[in-house]
């Protein structure tokens, strides 16, 4: 909650967009007993409402583990387990990812103790029936999917419980930067954006270099194996209803709101090289996640402004990247941390901001 002195709110943070970045850090501020409101108009085909919510510690052709696997993991699966006591719902599966071995040279240089993260691998097909995986395949540990679009509904069910959501276009012409930030009758110490793609349209922040990428999943319903999710070229989560998948996905930077006829059938390639039974598809969608060039999300403050702040650029992991960081910036906003490097929005200083100063 927040105390009201002479008509004005007073909160010590106030926060622009309910994503993923803007619900976990609230859930942060919550658990550290720090007041807080929420301005969001939600957008339906933002990253977050519309992601599958995969998350899976290794990447690229090699399997190698991703950015700060071993942290950002562990923090991913303590974070959402107490968000479900917290909320008093259920939005977060762990399963492992079964990756098929596509020859038999990539088979023989997968021995399972090469890598911490893969729990198992076969050499034969582990599932004949359903896949196209003679060669077999390795098993990745500490994966699963986060119901995203269950999790921002339990969210705002309880910020608005809580009176900690304004549901509202935020105006931005209406915000005075200062020692204590005045938005309308709202006084803060710090605000902070967590708009994703949409803050292309903040006036301060809008020099920094988020560019939309579009991921578009299909909704279909197979037989796959219900042990593991299959994942290679395309991947297949389970979706709320027995025998139904998302598909997905396509990674393109394209501006232009909805599915695309070439998208679609990219899917559905990659998909029948890996599954064996036939596609019904049901449905489909898409959504525009904020990515930036280095890949690492956008933490820390205006460079004019120093309570002025943003939590961007999660990209296309923002379900494992979004508890850490969150953390990570309650903790330097209590001055408990210093700004990790690699996320700090200040890498982006003399190249966009100033470069737009001088324009």
């Amino acid at each position: 909650m927040f105390s009201v002195i002479l008509g004005m709110w007073k909160v010590d943070y106030l926060i622009v967009g309910q994503g993923l970045a803007g619900s976990c850090l609230a859930l942060e501020f919550e658990k550290r007993n720090k007041t807080f409101l929420i301005i969001d108009n939600p957008q339906p085909n933002s990253a977050s409402k519309v992601a599958v919510g995969l998350f899976n510690p290794i990447t690229g052709k090699t399997n190698q583990p991703t950015w700060r696997a071993t942290e950002i993991f562990k923090a991913l699966r303590a974070f959402y387990r107490e968000a479900e006591k917290t909320l008093q719902s259920k939005f977060l599966t762990e399963l492992p990812i079964y990756r098929p071995f596509l020859s038999s040279e990539e088979q023989m240089k997968w021995p399972a103790e090469s890598n911490a993260w893969i729990s198992k691998v076969s050499l034969s097909s582990r599932f004949p029936d359903l896949l196209n995986d003679p060669f077999g395949g390795i098993e990745v540990r500490n994966c699963g999917f986060l119901k995203a679009p269950a999790f921002l509904k339990a969210i705002r069910h309880w910020l608005t419980g809580k009176e900690n959501l304004m549901e509202e276009n935020f105006d931005y012409s209406e915000l005075l930067p200062g020692n204590k930030i005045r938005y309308k009758n709202i006084e803060t110490s710090h605000i902070i954006f967590c708009e994703g793609t949409e803050i292309s349209v903040n006036p301060f922040f809008n020099w920094v270099p988020v560019k939309k990428l579009k991921g578009e999943i299909l909704i279909v319903k197979t037989k796959l194996p219900s042990d593991v999710i299959v994942n290679r070229g395309a991947f297949a989560v389970p979706a709320n209803e027995p025998g139904t998948y998302l598909i997905g996905s396509t990674y393109h930077h394209d501006s232009t709101p909805g599915n695309t006829d070439s998208g679609i059938k990219q899917l559905i390639d990659n998909a029948k090289k890996i599954i064996k039974n036939e596609l019904e598809i049901t449905g489909q969608n898409w959504g525009h996640r904020p990515t930036t060039p280095d890949r690492r999300p956008m933490l820390g403050t205006h460079p004019k402004h120093g309570n002025i702040c943003i939590f961007n650029g999660l990209g296309t992991k923002g379900v494992s990247l979004a508890p850490f960081f969150a953390v990570h910036l309650a903790d330097w906003l209590e001055g408990k941390a210093v700004l990790n490097k690699e996320v700090n929005i200040e890498r982006f200083y003399s190249l966009y901001f100033q470069s737009q100063e001088r324009v």
